[in-house]
């Protein structure tokens, strides 16, 4: 945390910052896993 908030449009800003880059790392997560299932599907034929 970066410190003491004084408004509510700070925190808003900050958590809404935060909230994005999950979402990316969630999608590049799901997006990997994707890939490695599929490619262990292809090796097996």
């Amino acid at each position: 945390m970066h410190g003491m908030y004084y408004t509510l449009q700070d925190f808003l800003t900050h958590t809404e910052g935060v909230t994005y880059l999950l979402i990316l790392v969630a999608l590049a997560g799901i997006a990997g896993f994707w890939f490695y299932l599929n490619g262990r599907d292809e090796d097996d034929h």
